[in-house]
């Protein structure tokens, strides 16, 4: 018999209904999907305040859980460098929204790294800039990530125009 948890005083729901229910949110799914599943599945009516109670209790002792693992990855990792353009943080006054004022928007670098076999992403890191001392502190980044198995190799992806 499976073991069982008190989630309200009027219900009895499994621990297996609880990990399916948190499966199904984790996989992005909304949490009226998560209520109708359950029903379906289990025969079991949970509210959509007891499935966000649960995911409320739940979720900070899953994003804890992956730290404990060193990933393994082959030290091979491709790199890719993008321009990707920000609107500036300040809204608009009435005023210029009137006039049709335009503002430039702010260009920024995105970086990441891909472990090759794994596609485990190693490092991500978003500058103002374009220097040599941003790419160190992204590389820094992913040592960080990957602290045991610096890569052997770095590739890094030619984007020609139109991709």
């Amino acid at each position: 018999m499976p073991e069982e948890s008190q989630v309200n005083t009027r219900i009895w729901v499994s621990k297996e209904v609880i990990a399916f229910a948190l499966g199904m949110y984790f996989d992005g799914h909304s949490i009226r999907k998560i209520a109708k599943n359950l029903r379906k599945f289990f025969g079991v009516t949970v509210s959509f305040q007891k499935i966000h109670e649960w995911i409320e209790k739940c979720v900070p002792q899953v994003d804890n859980y992956p730290s404990q693992f060193e990933p393994q990855v082959s030290g091979v990792w491709h790199t890719d460098e993008k321009a990707v353009n920000f609107r500036p943080q300040t809204p608009l006054i009435d005023e210029q929204r009137r006039k049709g004022v335009r503002r430039k928007r702010e260009q920024h670098w995105h970086r990441d790294a891909i472990d090759k076999e794994t596609l485990f992403l190693v490092g991500s890191h978003i500058s103002h800039t374009r220097t040599l001392e941003d790419a160190k502190t992204f590389m820094k980044d992913c040592a960080r990530n990957t602290p045991r198995q610096l890569p052997s190799s770095l590739t890094a992806w030619r984007h020609t125009a139109g991709e």
